[in-house]
């Protein structure tokens, strides 16, 4: 079995430590639908989320969109997000995601339409408590896409916030860049002061970023990547977080104490 001596685990949050397929992924199909005015299946959100590059859902569901037209995944350039598209189109998805009453109290905005049933109240956890407080160990850090709010939402909804003090997360505003970069998670890494730090994450996006960030890999999932040059960067494959104790030990050198 590998062994990994790190100093702190620092985490994706979407398909990593929450199942957000009713919910993120949802919002990608009944965005790009309700947009194209046209059905929409959940094996063309998959198939752009399989790719590099989408790890944003709003560029994910843009490209959902040009997929639908085209044939061709397109991503949105800097034109096409200061757009008056890209902004109805993040406005419906957070309508979506939200409920209408929230989005409005957040952003001020007129929700596009009106949506009782906020797609955040049908996440769930992928890793318990117990769980993560078997990691005490190490410092735990997320690097996530989600914005910050969203983030701290779906901590407290799931009884994981106390793992993760404020500083820990770094969200979508927190980065100059998102993932594939490895920003994120330098970030993250700067603010825990860890000097071996360990990614954990469900995507093609996380192990991107984790080569870049000079970081081992755990892929949580069972399926290899489809590109074979990204295997080398997986340093162990797991089912789910509750498996990662029994592949770490912390290391004996902390030169950075927290």
């Amino acid at each position: 079995m590998v062994s990994l001596q790190v100093d702190a685990i620092l985490f994706d949050m979407d398909g990593t430590l929450v199942d957000e397929r009713a919910s993120y992924r949802e919002a990608i199909r009944l965005t790009a639908q309700f947009l194209l005015a046209d059905p929409v299946s959940e094996e063309e959100v998959e198939a752009v989320k399989r790719l590099p590059g989408f790890n944003n859902d709003w560029d994910a569901t843009w490209a959902v969109v040009e997929n639908h037209l085209s044939g061709r995944p397109a991503s949105p350039d800097a034109a096409d997000r200061a757009s008056s598209g890209y902004r109805r189109l993040q406005s419906v998805f957070q309508t979506y995601y939200l409920g209408h009453a929230l989005w409005h109290r957040l952003s001020g905005e007129n929700p596009p339409i009106r949506w009782i049933e906020p797609l955040i109240l049908r996440e769930t956890p992928l890793v318990s408590p117990q769980a993560l407080a078997r990691l005490g160990d190490y410092r735990l850090g997320i690097a996530t896409s989600r914005p910050r709010v969203e983030a701290l939402m779906a901590l407290q909804q799931h009884g994981l916030g106390e793992f993760f003090p404020d500083h820990a997360v770094v969200a979508m505003e927190d980065a100059d860049r998102e993932k594939p970069h490895p920003a994120p998670l330098l970030e993250v890494q700067r603010r825990l002061q860890c000097v071996q730090p360990v990614y954990v994450g469900d995507t093609i996006n996380d192990a991107l970023a984790a080569r870049e960030a000079g970081m081992p890999f755990i892929h949580i999932g069972t399926e290899p990547f489809a590109e074979t040059a990204l295997e080398s960067v997986v340093a162990a494959r797991v089912r789910g977080v509750a498996d990662i104790v029994d592949i770490c030990t912390p290391s004996i050198d902390r030169t950075n104490p927290a």
